[in-house]
């Protein structure tokens, strides 16, 4: 599949990249990735990343590219780290001449020409990874410096079961390009005083339910002003809670005004969360997944069916 994916990368003068709706460390560095290598390996051709808007704590990687001048009916398009198509970031993306996906995501559905899914990769920049080794094309730091921000925040820092020899071989890699992990956590991970007063608020505002072994913060627009975070920020920091031990299952719901929903992000230590999410036309992986409500009235139902899944 990667000589396939390569073949039409050659084929084309104009590629866009694009991801996932709200895209995350995984999804824009897959698409950054890709764009620096062939760019590189290619510099006769016009790459483009585009997309709805990078999020606040992801801002260092820089902003998406204009395509306006861009004919789509004679582009490639490659989507990154997206399970269907209603995650899509790019509205137009059907008038693409070909379409390229390349995803790890466990609930999936095919879209697009070419399909490659492997969901036994913990991140999605590892199936990019192991398409721009194959090719024994040249990479670069510049290439591999987004893939690993990508793998280091899809897998928890090396902490996520699905953390293997593959993980660590990619690893070693962009280690040998001189790929800077200390820049890459000082940009993920160090934060203002806002955020860690906002964590302070987090903790004060957990609901536990003890006896289930979960817990959960309601987050509205109010509480991330009052706060002085954005929401990116407070969604960024979804594992709060993941080491506290009588905690197996915990999640946040945020009012999301311009969708006019209530997203909710659930991770859980063992729990697989695909057939829980799915009830409420969710996806994502076994332990880190999403799904919406329309309003808070619907909470209630979300945590009965939780409850009962549970048990």
């Amino acid at each position: 599949m990667s000589k396939i994916i390569l073949k039409e990368i050659q084929k084309f003068k104009n590629i866009i990249l694009t991801q996932h709706i709200n895209p995350d460390g995984d999804a824009i560095g897959s698409s950054l990735g890709l764009k620096f290598f062939i760019e590189h390996n290619f510099p006769d051709k016009i790459v483009k990343i585009t997309g709805d808007r990078i999020p606040q704590y992801l801002n260092f990687l820089g902003g998406f590219d204009n395509i306006e001048n861009i004919e789509l009916s004679e582009s490639l398009l490659i989507i990154s780290d997206t399970a269907n198509e209603s995650r899509i970031d790019f509205t137009d993306w059907k008038k693409c001449k070909k379409i390229i996906k390349i995803d790890h995501h466990i609930s999936n559905e095919p879209f697009g020409d070419i399909n490659l899914v492997e969901p036994e990769y913990i991140a999605n920049c590892e199936i990019v990874f192991k398409i721009l080794e194959n090719s024994k094309l040249e990479l670069n730091k510049k290439i591999l410096e987004p893939l690993m921000l990508g793998l280091i925040t899809d897998s928890g820092r090396f902490l996520y079961p699905k953390t293997n020899e593959k993980t660590f071989h990619m690893a070693q890699k962009c280690l040998q390009y001189n790929v800077d992990i200390f820049k890459i956590y000082n940009d993920l991970y160090v934060s203002n005083l806002n955020i860690f007063k906002f964590k302070q608020w987090l903790f004060n505002n957990v609901i536990l339910e003890e006896q289930h072994g979960f817990g959960y913060v309601v987050i509205r627009e109010k509480d991330v002003i009052k706060q002085n975070v954005s929401i990116d920020d407070a969604k960024s920091l979804i594992n709060i809670l993941s080491n506290i031990n009588e905690i197996k299952i915990w999640f946040f719901v945020v009012e999301d005004k311009k969708s006019n929903f209530w997203k909710i992000s659930i991770r859980s230590r063992h729990v697989n969360l695909i057939n829980l999410v799915e009830q409420f036309n969710g996806g994502g992986h076994k332990l880190a997944a999403g799904c919406s409500i329309s309003n808070l009235e619907e909470l209630p139902n979300f945590i009965k069916v939780l409850k009962t899944y549970l048990n």
